[in-house]
């Protein structure tokens, strides 16, 4: 199935890695070296306190804060390691995992799914780009990067709305529907550059009636349309504060039904078919 599914013609190719992160002078890069010290100063202090405060016993509510984002810290760098970043990022690794790893602490007042759900999403759309058999070893990468921080843009939602255990009211629906565009704002002053647009449009839909810019079919990047697939999958199977988890039939049988409206017809084949075969 991989061959048959063509690459679009919208990318653009990937091969130079300017587009990324762009070029940087020898000052900026001095001044990226010394904040990535003192990130790396801070995350050894925390994960430090996580350390202690675990071997101690979580006897007070900051002991067990430190330890849960100590464990975010640790969690979100080994998964930016295990993504093979470093060969394609070269000297920009190290900002790209300070920055998930500051997330990471950002994301863990958020609510206890969020750090699972980021590194689920990064699985699902890595497995389904390699399945359609369409990208590059660097771009497939560059995916589950993109996966793995689509979320970011919560991290400037309320938690009123967004720990909220009912349905939200138009005004409430209309400032969760702003994450998307946070993402990529987000992502753009860390220094990323397609991955942010890929972001920026992941909860898109193949009809036109997603958010935010309503775009449509071979409009929406391909990254963003694969990412929405794997998001999708994966957040139906999770506790959320508005449903209970479905079971992995429920959730496939969800996308099938609405592949070509909602969702990605391609993507969600590669899915279907990867589910068979497990």
């Amino acid at each position: 199935m991989g061959a048959s599914v063509p690459e679009d013609p919208k990318i653009p190719k990937l091969g130079d890695q300017s587009s990324l992160l762009g070029t940087s002078t020898e000052a900026e890069k001095e001044s990226a070296l010394e904040g990535h010290e003192e990130r790396e100063a801070e995350r050894n202090a925390l994960a430090s306190d996580a350390n202690g405060a675990e071997a101690l016993g979580p006897n007070t509510k900051e002991q067990e804060k430190k330890a849960l984002i100590g464990k975010n810290l640790r969690d979100t760098e080994r998964n930016l390691n295990e993504l093979s970043l470093r060969p394609i990022l070269g000297n920009e690794f190290e900002r790209a995992t300070s920055l998930a790893s500051s997330l990471a602490v950002a994301t863990d007042a958020k609510g206890s799914y969020y750090p699972s759900h980021s590194r689920g999403v990064e699985q699902i759309a890595r497995s389904v780009a390699e399945h359609m058999g369409c990208f590059t070893p660097s771009h497939i990468a560059r995916i589950a990067l993109a996966g793995l921080l689509h979320d970011v843009g919560k991290l400037l939602t309320p938690d009123r709305i967004l720990l909220k255990p009912g349905p939200f009211d138009p005004e409430e629906e209309s400032i969760m529907r702003d994450h998307p565009g946070h993402g990529e704002k987000i992502m753009l002053a860390a220094g990323y550059g397609d991955e942010s647009y890929w972001v920026r449009h992941h909860h898109s839909r193949w009809d036109g009636e997603g958010y935010p810019d309503g775009i449509k079919r071979e409009a929406i990047p391909i990254e963003s349309r694969i990412i929405g697939v794997a998001d999708a999958f994966h957040a139906m199977q999770s506790d959320r504060p508005y449903h209970r988890a479905q079971t992995v039939g429920w959730a496939l049988a969800e996308l099938a039904k609405n592949s070509g409206t909602q969702f990605y017809p391609a993507a969600v084949e590669a899915l279907l078919t990867m589910s068979k075969t497990r």
